[in-house]
């Protein structure tokens, strides 16, 4: 069995007595996205504050590549993205995204890093702005800039579709993807339940602290019973089809569902024309 790059043991946390955390294990593989699912509260930002050692557990175990997350050794070789999009506002988007490739002290052609990691990410024509002045959303892109241009082996995300809109949730999603694809660890926390089919490979449902669930994303569909299909050819005798089996066998069907893609292809589709 693959040793896993994050791994965590028996973790515990609480702020003053109030406990956040308790019992929380957790291992990734390389190429592996897991999902932290839960509530405000939950513990899911915990967690990852801890994996990251911005946070010293009370109790248990976490190592990053086998070592200490709050060694140096082990920070450059993970990232943590935090809810709120913060990116240095005096800084602009070609110094902020050079300045994270000197932190993490990363070699090679620094001109060219930049440049696509900004195009990347749909920033080219605001590269010499500073972050000051960006929307919200314009700062999430700025850092998952950053981060692509580092590109660390772990990848820890705090809710990381806030403030992006359609078009920046579909960047999100395949930044995480392709980086899956090149063996990078990632642990996304989020209330998307969209995300399950969708990123993860593993999930872990906290509540209150504590997990209570954890394991493969097929197992957790499984156990509530999701279904999904995709038709190709007579969509219209498919749907009828369906709805007189599901009314002779008293199954109740909910939808449709809004097909994610179609419908941003609709929304954006006149704006590519013109633009």
């Amino acid at each position: 069995m693959e040793t896993p790059v994050v791994a965590a043991a028996g973790l515990g946390f609480a702020y003053g007595r109030t406990t956040a955390l308790e019992g929380f294990n957790l291992d990734v593989a390389s190429g592996r996205i897991t999902l932290l699912l839960g509530l405000n509260g939950a513990g899911k930002s915990t967690a990852l504050a801890l994996l990251s050692g911005k946070l010293r557990p009370r109790e248990g175990r976490i190592r990053i590549a086998g070592s200490d997350p709050r060694r140096a050794s082990a920070r450059r070789r993970l990232w943590l993205l935090e809810e709120v999009a913060a990116p240095p506002p005096h800084l602009t988007a070609r110094e902020a995204v050079g300045f994270h490739l000197d932190l993490y002290g990363r070699t090679g052609s620094r001109k060219d890093a930049i440049v696509a990691a900004l195009d990347r990410v749909g920033l080219t024509a605001v590269a010499k702005k500073r972050a000051g002045t960006f929307s919200k959303g314009m700062r999430r892109r700025l850092e998952l800039g950053c981060l692509l241009a580092v590109d660390p082996e772990v990848w820890l995300l705090d809710e990381p579709q806030t403030g992006l809109d359609p078009r920046g949730l579909r960047l999100l999603k395949d930044l995480c993807l392709e980086a899956r694809g090149r063996g990078r660890s990632l642990v996304i926390a989020s209330h998307a339940l969209a995300d399950v089919p969708a990123l993860a490979d593993d999930v872990h449902i906290l509540r209150g602290g504590r997990t209570a669930f954890s394991g493969t994303r097929d197992g957790l569909l499984a156990e509530v019973g999701a279904r999904s299909f995709v038709v190709s050819g007579n969509k219209d005798a498919f749907d009828q089809a369906l709805r007189e089996l599901a009314s002779a066998h008293g199954v109740t069907l909910d939808g449709p569902q809004v097909p994610h893609e179609q419908l941003e292809e609709l929304l954006f589709r006149e704006e590519d024309r013109t633009s």
